[in-house]
């Protein structure tokens, strides 16, 4: 006990102690990592049982694909919840154009849904009075389709935003 004593009288430490709860309110703490990035940063896999609370972003894989405007997320149970946008060019008539998502699910994707991005969907891009149909769907496990109908009579450029969700 004494021992324990003089060394915890001689060295500090930036962790607080109160009640049955420590924090740390300075600086950024590093698991597998010398030089944290962030207020915390884990180098290597986490498995949480429980709950966790963040009040702020998480940041995954160095943000490469969660603070994407086209990105990933693999969810638990095996689930992947991908988003992005694309922009076809319409003109009166039908148009199917093929992308590619950010990365491959494992199987064909369960749905592909999409919206246009227009700030007047029907009219902005094509005049009052006409109207514009989309159709999206997943054509294997790295792409989808997204089909536009419209009954204008000049071309447009077309920003739609998507999401789809499938197996990780």
């Amino acid at each position: 006990a004494s021992i324990t004593s003089a060394i915890s009288s001689t060295v500090s430490s930036p962790w607080v102690a109160s009640s049955s709860n420590i924090y740390f309110n300075a600086g950024s703490v590093g698991i597998g990592s010398s030089a944290p990035a962030r207020a915390l940063d884990v180098n290597g896999s986490v498995s949480v049982s429980g709950s966790v609370n963040v009040n702020g972003n998480i940041t995954c894989n160095n943000g490469k694909y969660l603070q994407s405007g086209n990105g990933y997320a693999a969810l638990p149970g095996g689930v992947l919840l991908q988003w992005g946008q694309v922009t076809v060019n319409v003109n009166s008539g039908q148009v199917y154009t093929s992308f590619s998502f950010p990365t491959a699910f494992s199987n064909t994707p369960y749905s592909v849904t999409g919206t246009v991005t227009d700030a007047n969907p029907g009219y902005g891009n094509f005049g009052a009075g006409n109207s514009i149909g989309l159709a999206m769907y997943a054509t294997s496990a790295s792409t989808f389709v997204c089909g536009i109908k419209s009954a204008a009579a000049s071309s447009a450029t077309i920003s739609i935003n998507w999401i789809a969700v499938g197996p990780s």
